[in-house]
């Protein structure tokens, strides 16, 4: 959306530009939408820009009765931080993948916890 719109469509709004573009260009509605709330003086940039992830402050959030799940985005890896936590904390934690076939394994995991 940084490139200059033929007139009479220079003159739309950024939300009226974010809807044509969502007609012809899908894929770009997002990045529109980030443009939007970040030009937005009571938005800006924080609300665009995700929060540090913080294993040891999700790990003091936690106990037995409220275990950490983590749900992965694509190209997600916590696994880093997951080891990093357990070596510093002197902590044994069992990592299991979800898919085809491993719910048994995730039920019996969870049950031996």
């Amino acid at each position: 959306m940084d490139s200059p719109w033929p007139a009479p469509w220079n003159e739309l709004s950024v939300l009226n530009r974010t809807i044509i573009i969502s007609i012809l260009r899908a894929d770009k509605v997002v990045q529109c939408i980030q443009m939007m709330v970040s030009n937005e003086k009571e938005l800006g940039e924080k609300y665009i820009k995700p929060p540090a992830f913080d294993m040891n402050e999700v790990f003091s959030d936690s106990n037995n009765k409220q275990p950490i799940i983590i749900v992965l985005s694509a190209g997600a890896d916590p696994m880093r931080d997951i080891l990093k936590l357990s070596a510093d904390k002197k902590i044994k934690f069992e990592s299991l993948s979800l898919g085809a076939g491993q719910a048994e394994k995730a039920c019996n995991a969870i049950r031996g916890a």
